[in-house]
């Protein structure tokens, strides 16, 4: 660690959810889906969908010059010219991107104008995989994995360093959980991670 870093190894532990009980059943099983059956009766946070005309009234009025949106594609090829549209009337700094369902092969059909697309497929089976989409007038560099647990399954995740014209980068991260995942695994595993990338 830096010396100057306001953060310990002991005080780099993630908590996803402070009252998530490591034996439940509907949290922890890979046969029911967590985010329908326990995440969404929770409500740690309030999130309402809104379209993209309200996306951009929200921005117009923000003095904030970085934003960042998230889609969960459930399969990106049949949805380029929805995302285009968006692009074009919110224009995000960065669009998250999950469950992309791209292979390798067919990351070069995707082209955006005005935006670099930067994708990590799912390795070694179906489905998944995440992405940005990140406007060219940005300078940034992915960065390397930082553990063996993306590739083991737990989660997928991609991340960059995007450089500011002043103060220190930003350091994004997109992650994906698979159904079937549990919350302990993955909260371990990111706690990994984040020391990682911040020593």
């Amino acid at each position: 660690m830096n010396d100057d870093s306001m953060f310990t190894q002991r005080e780099l532990i993630l908590n996803l959810n402070e009252d998530y009980q490591e034996n439940c059943f509907i949290a922890n099983s890979p046969e029911i889906d967590p985010d329908t059956n326990f995440y969404n009766q929770i409500k740690p946070c309030s999130s309402n969908y809104i379209t993209a005309e309200e996306i951009d009234v929200k921005l117009a009025h923000s003095d904030q010059s970085f934003g960042l949106l998230h889609i969960n594609c459930r399969s990106m090829l049949n949805k380029v010219a929805d995302i285009n549209v968006l692009l074009t009337t919110v224009q995000p700094t960065v669009l998250a991107l999950t469950e992309t369902w791209l292979q390798e092969d067919a990351t070069s059909c995707i082209n955006i104008p005005g935006y670099t697309f930067v994708h990590r497929c799912r390795p070694d089976w179906k489905g998944g995989g995440v992405g940005f989409l990140i406007r060219n007038d940005c300078v940034f560099h992915e960065l390397e994995n930082c553990g063996a647990e993306a590739k083991n399954g737990i989660y997928e995740s991609l991340f960059v360093k995007i450089k500011q014209m002043t103060g220190k980068d930003l350091m994004v991260g997109n992650i994906y959980r698979p159904q079937g995942m549990t919350l302990c695994s993955l909260t371990m595993s990111l706690t990994h991670c984040y020391r990682v990338y911040l020593a």
